[in-house]
């Protein structure tokens, strides 16, 4: 575990074909429109006063891959579907505007809107406020890919990044209506992705579970991931926000979640070390900071929780992790001047060996106990 972010950069591999598929769509009339208006509240939250404490190298790294990466302007405003772009082994980047996404790719066990496959470096805009892909509205003809049975996975992808080493932001990812649920931008099995300037909204999920339960930033078996000044508003029609599934060794710095009713701010399953700094979850559904099945070693350095059901809920029946949770804002908190933890006595069944004496609670310096508060519903 490690508690700074580390100074990694991330090397140009042997010139590849990687692609790009599905950046998509319906010409827009009368040329480009306007890139989509910020509904987040929040942003002072996780700006440029946040910034000195993530340090790392991912803005650095985004810039340089940005200045040697192919641009594809040409995008916008045009119908482009189904179609492999050969990037070698750079970026594909994108100015300022909106890019619109059309359907979802059918015939496979994921299926996207948008994907940057594995040899590309990645994705990378002008910025999170001028650069936008954006799902048209009502042009899924894949509502019938959602699953029925509880517990399996939402397939559905708005953009999917499978870049071994990936470099992504400086845009906003907007999902719309299309009449039925699915996530937002999955990056899957990669190593030290950096991800930066990134604002996530309206990705539609109605559940706290699968196939209901989406999520607007999905960090897939990764290992090393770092993220910084990240946005994800589920605009009152999200499910869980931020999550990491299968992952390790991942860092979230200066980064909120809010907005999502029926799910988690920020959830992790079955996730091995993991530190968040600066990050905000407001208004959801259910738990602010969600963590199942997770192991090793949880910082949490000064996290802000305000109008979730619990400030963080901890459960596992593998084993029991370390949590240190670092000069929290306590006067927005579930029970002001508390930090609530709920920890239930079971996990699907069997108990739960999470033991409160891992959860750790450090405010100006001094171990805090009294300022802890468990709960456990059942």
């Amino acid at each position: 575990m490690r508690l700074p972010l580390r100074l990694l950069a991330v090397p140009a591999s042997a010139a590849l074909t990687a692609a790009i598929v599905g950046i998509a769509v319906a010409p827009s009339e009368g040329g480009d429109r306007a890139v989509a208006p910020r509904t987040s509240d929040l942003r002072s939250s996780v700006g440029a006063a946040a910034a000195d404490s993530c340090g790392g190298d991912a803005p650095a790294v985004l810039a340089a891959q940005r200045d040697r990466g192919v641009s594809y302007d040409f995008l916008k405003g045009r119908t482009f579907k189904g179609k492999a772009l050969a990037v070698g082994s750079r970026a594909v980047v994108l100015g300022e505007g909106l890019y619109p996404l059309y359907d979802f790719t059918a015939g496979s066990a994921k299926q996207d809107s948008g994907r940057v496959g594995r040899a590309a470096v990645g994705l990378i805009g002008a910025g999170s406020a001028k650069t936008t892909l954006e799902l048209e509205p009502d042009s899924s003809s894949r509502a019938s890919a959602v699953p029925k049975t509880e517990y399996e996975v939402n397939p559905l992808n708005v953009l999917r990044v499978s870049s071994e080493r990936p470099v992504v932001g400086g845009f906003t990812l907007a999902g719309t209506e299309q009449g039925h649920t699915y996530n937002g931008l999955r990056i899957e099995r990669s190593t030290d992705a950096r991800v930066t300037d990134l604002h996530v909204t309206g990705i539609r999920g109605d559940m706290d579970r699968p196939p209901g339960e989406t999520f607007g930033v999905n960090d897939f078996k990764t290992v090393g991931s770092q993220y910084s000044h990240v946005e994800v508003d589920g605009a009152g029609v999200g499910a869980a926000g931020f999550a990491a599934n299968g992952s390790k060794d991942i860092t979230v710095c200066a980064s909120s979640s809010h907005d999502n009713p029926v799910s988690m701010g920020f959830a992790f399953w079955s996730v091995e070390d993991i530190t968040l700094i600066d990050c905000t979850a407001v208004r959801n559904g259910f738990t602010g900071f969600n963590f199942e099945r997770v192991s090793g070693d949880v910082v949490l350095k000064n996290p802000v929780a305000q109008d979730n059901r619990w400030d963080m809920r901890v459960v596992s029946d593998l084993g029991s992790a370390k949590y240190t949770i670092i000069d929290p804002d306590l006067s927005r908190t579930q029970e002001p001047g508390r930090w609530t933890v709920e920890l239930p006595s079971t996990y699907w069944k069997h108990p739960s060996l999470q033991k409160r004496s891992d959860i750790r609670l450090i405010v100006d310096g001094r171990e805090r106990p009294d300022l802890l508060r468990f709960v456990t519903p059942y």
